[in-house]
């Protein structure tokens, strides 16, 4: 579970967005018109600013300033990021760019507050601007390993207005549909609902190309794998205890010769089997939990994943793995016992 989730966030982080669908130039009353479509759960906006001239360090690149709105930042763009540090810019003098593009720019510690001069053109047409801008955040992305001559460096609302710049001349929207299950349909119920322009193509993310969770033969080997765990784990469980009442038999069968009652002696050997699975069980429990958030991880990294080991965590198979040993525990014990019992009553 958590190679498939670490596999599923890798290109999720390596595409640098949540997004499942994008267009160009949405006007106002396109955007108006998806917040009422119920199959929509995430509508995020935002636009080009300026282009930034390369500098020596840089090399040759293609560099832009960009403003995202707060559902494009929050939700779309900002899941497929690691250790993000500071607040997304809110004045014109402000930045946040990603650690890789700092590393370019020659900053390899960046400090929050720190000026940071960015030389820059709002079009080709426009003079170059080489102003100092504050450093408002900066972040661990992922994106530049796909492409590594693109990269973003994230601006105001207030900059964006200033170079009047706007999301319908000069921006894109992207979408998260609520499920992942019916994305072609949604972009085609899309396509009619908002009457899109013939320079308004969808592009749906290249995520949704490669879904994890959508490989059947992953599902059904992980589904196989976990049957043979659970199957090893009844195995080794049951024949334990059954080795180990079958070699107490004799003694239950001496302490029902003194006088002792069946009830007595199940109560007894109940009592035996839980005491060895409140020890047992909870051991069994660190040692999963140890090797699920370390060691899987460590795997995982050294794997083809590079963008960072996810662990999925959930109660509810801590929870299973607990009732089904305590159920095998018991089964191992009673078939035996029940087997001895019958011997002595003959």
């Amino acid at each position: 579970m958590s190679i498939i989730e670490s596999l599923k966030i890798q290109l999720m982080r390596l595409e640098g967005s949540a997004s499942h669908a994008a267009f160009p130039y949405p006007d106002n009353n396109q955007i108006h018109k998806m917040e009422a479509l119920d199959y929509i759960d995430v509508i995020g906006a935002g636009n080009y600013v300026a282009m930034v001239e390369n500098t020596e360090q840089m090399g040759n690149m293609d560099i832009s300033m960009v403003y995202y709105d707060k559902n494009l930042y929050s939700y779309i763009h900002k899941p497929a990021w690691k250790d993000i540090e500071g607040n997304y810019p809110q004045y014109s003098n402000e930045v946040m760019v990603s650690r890789w593009l700092l590393d370019k720019m020659g900053i390899e510690n960046p400090q929050i507050g720190m000026d940071i001069p960015i030389p820059h053109r709002i079009d080709d047409t426009d003079s170059m601007h080489t102003s100092n801008f504050k450093l408002s955040g900066y972040y661990t992305s992922f994106e530049h390993l796909k492409s590594r001559d693109l990269g973003v460096i994230l601006v105001s609302e207030e900059l964006s207005q200033a170079y009047c710049k706007s999301i319908e001349k000069d921006g894109s929207v992207n979408l998260i549909f609520k499920g992942t299950s019916n994305i072609e349909n949604n972009i085609k119920n899309l396509e009619r609902d908002i009457n899109l322009s013939d320079d308004q193509p969808i592009i749906s993310s290249a995520i949704l190309d490669t879904n994890i969770t959508d490989n059947i033969s992953i599902l059904i080997a992980c589904l196989i794998t976990i049957i043979i765990f659970m199957i090893a784990g009844y195995l080794l469980i049951y024949n334990v205890l059954y080795i180990s009442v079958t070699r107490d038999v004799r003694f239950y069968g001496l302490l029902k010769a003194i006088g002792a009652t069946s009830k007595q002696i199940w109560q007894l050997l109940f009592k035996q089997v839980s005491i060895i699975s409140l020890i047992g069980i909870p051991l069994g429990l660190l040692s999963a939990g140890l090797i699920s958030f370390i060691i899987v991880p460590l795997v995982i990294e050294s794997s083809s994943v590079t963008t960072g080991a996810v662990v999925s965590f959930s109660p509810y198979v801590f929870v299973g793995a607990t009732l089904f040993s305590l159920l095998t525990s018991y089964i191992g014990a009673m078939i035996p016992a029940k087997k001895g019992f019958a011997c002595f009553a003959n």
